[in-house]
């Protein structure tokens, strides 16, 4: 009889305990959802404050020059928001570069601004001048297997952070099936899976330290020869189902890049700006889709700049980025106003609604304030 009571007892006590686990779970549950509403309502406030044209100038990423007052007239006069750093902005002096970098920061008359770099390894690594170069990917991975990964990703998260770079355009995680691709030799692996599981890693890795992993390039340079930065590229062959893959399958990432090849099996348009090819993205991604430099000889020998741009935002992308080939500041800082400009009248013509805008911005947003 004793033991009965003492096991429904502690029956009893088991449940009063579960429940409480349970409840306490629920709690935490509400008050993260409770975080993310009230997160979301300071990002719609934020949203309401800005005219159009500044909303425009915020879904926009470009290069700055080395003298860091023009790049701050820059700011003032354009809204600009996002940069993506060069090898030509990099200083040969360490201290220097970041005390660059912060100075930019604090002049942010809008949006927080943020800094993005190609600091891949191996054969792209804008930051060498002050980091010193790696080896490339592959012969790190081969040589070292995932200890290399982890080494290099570790690495590079620390320097970034360091440097207060945000957001790093790597890994590459696409489908190379060209043997004489253009990024055949930027990958940890031409083979898809251990590619995509050392990308995983580096991913992770990265992001721990606070710097955005982009993943790219959708779906992909790794069918064509051709170099995206001069010429037209035209996949006659691929199907997007035989490209994707990786894309669906990468997780944790707030990213990814788009490519600027034809896929004509699929669509007419370079990739970037096909509703097909970046609509897709939809099926598997929510975050923010970037475009490949809009400059490129891919897209300006096709299109003006101007409306590559708008064509790229209505297929789906959230920033354009766009990298001055000229060197001229005053022709650059008139390039940027004229883009604006342009897309301002694409909303003024119903063209692209606030609703479009206010959607990218939103995710950008986020990203900026670490709500992600």
């Amino acid at each position: 009889m004793n033991r009965k009571i003492v096991f429904g007892f502690l029956l009893i006590l088991f449940v009063v305990v579960l429940n409480l686990k349970i409840f306490s779970v629920y709690l935490h549950s509400r008050n993260y959802i409770d975080y993310r509403q009230s997160k979301i309502s300071g990002v719609a406030d934020i949203i309401s404050t800005l005219d159009i044209k500044t909303k425009l100038a915020s879904l926009l990423m470009v290069n700055f020059y080395e003298d860091i007052n023009i790049t701050v007239e820059l700011i003032e006069k354009t809204k600009i928001s996002s940069f993506i750093i060069m090898s030509y902005n990099v200083d040969s002096n360490y201290e220097r570069f970041k005390k660059k970098l912060n100075f930019i920061k604090s002049h942010s008359n809008t949006l927080p601004i943020t800094f993005s770099v190609d600091q891949e390894g191996g054969y792209v690594e804008r930051l060498s001048p002050i980091l010193g170069e790696t080896e490339v990917l592959q012969k790190i991975f081969l040589a070292e297997g995932m200890e290399g990964v982890e080494r290099i990703a570790h690495k590079f998260g620390k320097e970034l952070r360091e440097l207060g770079i945000d957001i790093n355009f790597s890994p590459i995680i696409e489908v190379i099936k060209n043997p004489k691709s253009v990024v055949k030799d930027r990958v940890f692996s031409s083979n898809l899976l251990s590619n995509l599981i050392a990308s995983q890693r580096f991913i992770d890795i990265i992001s721990s330290y606070g710097v955005i992993a982009v993943a790219k390039h959708y779906p992909g340079y790794g069918t064509i020869e051709k170099d995206p930065h001069y010429e037209i590229c035209i996949d006659k062959n691929s199907y997007l189902d035989e490209l994707k893959e990786p894309f669906e399958k990468i997780t944790n990432i707030k990213m990814i890049m788009s490519s600027h090849v034809i896929y004509s099996r699929i669509d007419n348009l370079p990739g970037t700006l096909s509703v097909k090819v970046m609509g897709y993205t939809t099926n598997f991604f929510d975050g923010i889709l970037i475009t490949d430099d809009l400059l490129m000889d891919s897209i300006t020998l096709i299109y003006d700049y101007r409306l590559a741009a708008l064509r790229a935002l209505l297929a789906g992308n959230d920033i354009i980025l766009l990298v001055d080939k000229e060197g001229d500041y005053k022709k650059w800082q008139q390039k940027i106003e004229n883009l604006i400009d342009y897309l301002y009248q694409a909303y003024k013509n119903g063209e692209l609604t606030e609703e479009q805008i206010d959607r990218s911005l939103k995710k950008i947003i986020y990203l900026k304030f670490g709500l992600y």
